[in-house]
């Protein structure tokens, strides 16, 4: 199973701190899941040009590090979603 778990207004949205999925697959085809779970998810998800809002972590590495969108997510992995954070 797929761990992933959500932080801050993620929680909220999702109502939930993390879901277990048996679907593998690529970091893109996590998210779609995630989009046919909940309407909502999609406004934090992506910006108004489409790309994508929030940080991903695939086990502790930012997927933009690695293969952004097509990353390879496998049955014992852990994805953390979380927010932008923005301050100064």
């Amino acid at each position: 199973m797929v761990k992933i778990k959500f932080f801050a207004n993620l929680r909220h949205i999702t109502k939930t701190k993390e879901i277990l999925l048996a679907q593998e697959g690529t970091v893109g085809d996590i998210l779609e899941i995630l989009l046919g779970i909940n309407d909502e998810f999609k406004k934090v998800i992506f910006n108004e040009n489409g790309d994508i809002y929030i940080n991903i972590l695939l086990n502790g590495r930012n997927i933009e590090y690695l293969n952004n969108l097509e990353t390879q997510v496998r049955h014992e992995d852990t994805l953390y979603l979380f927010p932008p954070v923005a301050g100064g």
